[in-house]
């Protein structure tokens, strides 16, 4: 007879902070398998791209500013592996309290929502206004880059 099957282990209480404390300050492991795939990017992938779970992500510093957010040089490479090594560019969205939104109707002009809610507070400036002109602004952002 066959021997029973060795009982799977319970990956979510498991402990990976060992591995955690071999990076430095300004590296974390790559998010590529965990993140939406729609957020890849479109298919085929180029062949320099490294999508190793085993990849780590080290930032080498701000290419550039803007309203909104900062686009980041990244190194993406496997260690041990010289051949899984790649540069990319990141960009990372600030807080809503962080963004330096001003005279912004320009940018905002034309933007409709159904959420009579939402409109009033976009109207008033409040908080959850903001919030929301930021996800308008973001989601018009992601709309735009997956057209190109």
């Amino acid at each position: 007879m066959f021997p029973p099957p060795s009982p799977q282990p319970d990956w979510d209480s498991l402990s990976f902070t060992a591995l955690d404390e071999d990076l430095a300050p300004n590296q974390r492991w790559s998010t590529w398998p965990t993140v939406e795939r729609l957020h890849h990017g479109p298919a085929p992938y180029p062949d320099w791209l490294v999508t190793s779970s085993a990849a780590i992500d080290t930032d080498l510093g701000v290419l550039k500013t803007g309203k909104e957010a900062d686009v980041v040089l990244v190194e993406r490479a496997v260690r041990g592996d010289d051949e899984q090594a790649c540069h990319l560019a990141a960009k990372r969205y600030r807080s809503v309290e962080h963004r330096l939104f001003r005279r912004d109707t320009g940018y905002t002009e034309g933007r409709e929502v159904r959420n009579t809610r939402d409109a009033r507070a976009m109207a008033r400036k409040s908080s959850h206004g903001r919030a929301v002109e930021a996800g308008l602004w973001a989601a018009a952002e992601w709309s735009n880059l997956t057209r190109l």
